[in-house]
């Protein structure tokens, strides 16, 4: 079993289907402040987080009346390729390809969108690419956190709208390439790996809602952010469902419904991005983030990642609590919980082992 399933740690076992993985990883957090984007006068009055992401408030922001709440599950372990690739200096063997390209340091992968010729484009192939790349730095217990780069001026433009044509006009079926992009951004958010979208550029489209999806977006200033599929007749639906869950409602729907641009500062104010720098220090100040994240046990991150995803789905605070609450006694036999507390109370450096029993 994984290392940090608590599953394993109570004995048990469960075999949960992959729809119920999908659904489950697909009700992802939906930010509490419903912010609209700045600039437009519908966006003005938007209130100015810190650089970092200032923290939301945890109040539910449903409907008045509550849906109803479900049992909670354990986090299940993710489907994971075993084994590891070969390894070369960089740790990149048996993982680049000619559009996706991956280096490994310092428990920290990056993994780079270098498609120019076609804007990093989210071609059935592109997208493939990152998801077996995803699968593959997921099975290495050498790797904690994965940083989305690209080349060029562009992170992604989104869908190839050539490839889309084609399929529509050859077998009338695009369900297949959607699909394909609903598998990759599902194994985003269900990796055990935390994600950190670096992005320098334009994000579009499909290119957007890969930055929503991810567990953080750092932002080079002049990065810009947009869904403007309504503008060719093909509304931004997919998109919509990791933007929505990223900066709420309000700001969504006007990105969605205009296809405005916004600025990575204005992504910062409606909890698109994280935080934005100079875009000549973004690759080293998110790798910096990255390594500090990394300096925690992996168990216990892949952990923290499962159950704030989880917790968040549901629109019960009672149950989510109750939830939460079980996963921190299971936490607590972690050797690494007990090794970093010890560590805490004598005043010395944690030794991990990276282990969940």
């Amino acid at each position: 079993a994984f290392p940090g399933d608590p599953e394993a740690i109570r004995g048990h076992t469960r075999q949960v289907s992959a729809e119920y993985r999908a659904l489950m990883m697909s009700r992802a957090h939906r930010a509490a402040g419903r912010v609209a984007l700045a600039s437009r006068p519908l966006l003005a009055a938007l209130p100015r987080a810190n650089p970092a992401g200032a923290a939301r408030s945890l109040a539910p922001t449903r409907a008045a009346v509550a849906p109803r709440a479900r049992p909670m599950r354990r986090p299940v372990e993710p489907e994971v390729a075993t084994g590891c690739w070969p390894r070369s200096l960089s740790g990149s063997a048996g993982i680049s390809t000619d559009r996706v390209g991956v280096e490994v340091s310092d428990h920290v992968a990056t993994v780079t969108l270098q498609d120019q010729k076609t804007r990093n484009c989210l071609s059935t192939t592109m997208m493939t690419d990152l998801h077996d790349a995803l699968v593959k730095l997921e099975a290495d217990p050498h790797v904690k956190v994965v940083v989305l780069a690209h080349t060029g001026k562009v992170f992604s433009s989104g869908h190839n709208l050539k490839e889309l044509q084609l399929a529509q006009e050859t077998t009338g079926d695009t369900k297949a390439i959607f699909e394909t992009c609903n598998k990759l951004m599902l194994k985003v958010r269900s990796s055990r790996l935390p994600v950190i979208a670096s992005i320098s550029g334009f994000a579009t489209a499909a290119g957007c809602q890969l930055a929503a999806t991810a567990d953080m977006c750092i932002a080079g200033e002049g990065a810009t952010f947009s869904t403007p599929g309504v503008s060719i007749g093909l509304f931004c639906h997919t998109p919509g469902v990791a933007l929505g869950r990223a900066v709420g409602y309000k700001a969504a729907m006007h990105m969605l419904l205009t296809g405005d641009i916004i600025t990575a500062e204005q992504g910062v104010r409606c909890g698109l991005v994280n935080e934005v720098v100079p875009a000549d220090a973004l690759a080293e100040h998110t790798r910096s983030v990255a390594l500090k994240i990394a300096k925690a046990p992996s168990a216990v991150i892949g952990l923290g990642k499962r159950t704030f995803y989880e917790q968040m789905a549901h629109g019960d605070v009672a149950e989510a609590y109750r939830y939460a609450g079980g996963v921190m006694q299971d936490n607590m036999s972690y050797p690494d919980a007990r090794e970093g507390i010890g560590a805490f109370i004598d005043k010395r450096p944690p030794q991990w082992t990276d282990a969940g029993l």
